[in-house]
C-alpha cells in the first residue's frame, strides 16, 4: 500500500475513532457508583442472558425459566465471554462496545481496499469516509447490537463474489467451504442471515451443474453446503431441546401478531432511504448491476455473478419490507447491506464518470474531424 493510501485510511480511521468515542461518552450517564456506559434495551436483554450463562444459570433471562428471548445466540455468547474480565457493573458494557469498534474498523478498511482496487483512490476515500461517519454504523455499534458483525460477514462474502469485468473469475461460487462457513456463522449471529445462506445454496447448486465448474469445485460444493447446514441444524436442534421451540420467542410473537404488515414495511423502507441518505447509493448500485447483467459486451463475464449480487440486495430489501421494520431509530435492518451497497455504488459512479469521459472524447473527435 502506497504512503498516500496509508495516510488516507489512517485519517478515515481517526475520524471514525473521534466520532465513536464522542458517541460512547455522550451515551453514558453518571450515577451513584460512577459513570455507566449504556447499551440499547435489546442489547441489555442479551447481556442479561449472557450474565446468566456466565454465572452457570444457563442461557436464560432468569434462572429456571427457559424462554428464548434473544435473536442473536452467538453474539450473546460473545457477550458472555466479556464477563471473564470481571469489570464493575458500570463498565461491563465497554468490552462489547470496543469489540464493535474493531469490527467497524475492519469493515471500513475492507470497503476502502475493495473500492481502491476496482474504482480508484478518490472513490475509495469518499465511500469509506462516508461509512466512517455513518450514523447507522456508529449508533448500532455503540449500543451493542450484533448488526455490525452481520454486516461485516455479509460484506466479506459479497466482496468475494463481485463480477470481474476482465473475465478472470469464471465460477459462480468462490471458495465454497469458506463462504458457507462464514454464512453459517452469520446465521448464528442473527438467524435472518439464513436468507443469504439460502440464496448462496441455490447459486452453489447452479454452479455445481454448470460447465465452468471443474472436478475440484464439484467436490467442494456438497461439502461446503453440508457443513453450513450441519452448523445451522445443530443450532436449531439445540434450541428445540433447550427451550422447546425451534425459533426465538420473539419470532412467534411477531409472526402471528400482524407485525409483518407490508404497508408498515414499505413506509419503513422509504423512511430508511430518505432519512439515511441512501437514495443515491441505491440508484448507483442499480446502475452497476444493470451494466453487469444486461450489457452485451460484459454479459458472458459478469452476468451470473451480477444476478447473484442483485438477488442478495433485492431479496434482503424485500425481507426488510416483509418484516414491517422495527421501532428502533436509524433503521437497523438496512445496515447489513449498506457497506456492500457502497462498494457497488462506487462501481456505478466509476461507470458513469468513464461514460461521460468517453462521450466528451468522441464529441471532441467529431468537432476536430468537422474542422
Amino acid at each position: 500500500m502506497k504512503s498516500v493510501h496509508k495516510i488516507s485510511i489512517a485519517a478515515i480511521v481517526l475520524l471514525h475513532t473521534i466520532l465513536y468515542l464522542h458517541a460512547v461518552w455522550d451515551n453514558s450517564i453518571v450515577a451513584n457508583r460512577g459513570r455507566y456506559f449504556l447499551l440499547a434495551d435489546d442489547s441489555m436483554i442479551s447481556m442479561v442472558y449472557a450474565k446468566n450463562l456466565f454465572d452457570g444459570n444457563g442461557l436464560v433471562w432468569q434462572a429456571g425459566d427457559r424462554v428464548m428471548g434473544i435473536t442473536n445466540p452467538l453474539w450473546t455468547m460473545i457477550m458472555s465471554a466479556t464477563f471473564f474480565l470481571n469489570l464493575p457493573k458500570n463498565l461491563a458494557s465497554l468490552p462489547i462496545i470496543f469489540f464493535n469498534f474493531l469490527l467497524d474498523l475492519w469493515l471500513i478498511f475492507l470497503i476502502y481496499r475493495e473500492i481502491l482496487k476496482k474504482s480508484g483512490f478518490f472513490s475509495a476515500v469518499f465511500w469509506s469516509a462516508l461509512l466512517s461517519i455513518s450514523t447507522q454504523l456508529i449508533f448500532f455499534s455503540i449500543l451493542g447490537f450484533e448488526t455490525t458483525f452481520q454486516a461485516l460477514l455479509f460484506t466479506i462474502v459479497l466482496v468475494r463474489h463481485l463480477p470481474d469485468e476482465k473475465g478472470n473469475k469464471r465460477t459462480l461460487i468462490d471458495k465454497p467451504i469458506q463462504t458457507f462457513l462464514l454464512l453459517a456463522v452469520a446465521v448464528l449471529i442473527r438467524p435472518d442471515s439464513g436468507l443469504f445462506f439460502a440464496i448462496f445454496t441455490i447459486a452453489a447448486i447452479v454452479c455445481y451443474f454448470s460447465r465452468t465448474a471443474d472436478e475440484k469445485m464439484r467436490k467442494k460444493i456438497p461439502v461446503a453446503i453440508f457443513a453450513g447446514v450441519a452448523i445451522i441444524t445443530a443450532m436449531l436442534v439445540a434450541q428445540k431441546l433447550y427451550y422447546g421451540d425451534w425459533l426465538t420467542n420473539t419470532y412467534y410473537l411477531k409472526a402471528t401478531g400482524g407485525a409483518r404488515s407490508l404497508s408498515l414495511g414499505w413506509k419503513y423502507f422509504r423512511a430508511a432511504i430518505m432519512d439515511e441518505n441512501l437514495l443515491v447509493p441505491l440508484i448507483l448500485t442499480a446502475i452497476i448491476l444493470v451494466r453487469w447483467i444486461f450489457f452485451k459486451k460484459l454479459r458472458r463475464k459478469t452476468r451470473k455473478r451480477g444476478i447473484l449480487v442483485a438477488s442478495l440486495i433485492f431479496f434482503w430489501l424485500c425481507y426488510v419490507i416483509w418484516t414491517g421494520g422495527d421501532a428502533i431509530p436509524h433503521y437497523r435492518f438496512s445496515l447489513p447491506i449498506i457497506p456492500s451497497m457502497y462498494i457497488l455504488a462506487a462501481g456505478g459512479t466509476k461507470f458513469l464518470l468513464d461514460s461521460a469521459r468517453l462521450k466528451k472524447l468522441f464529441s471532441r473527435k467529431r468537432i476536430t474531424a468537422g474542422n
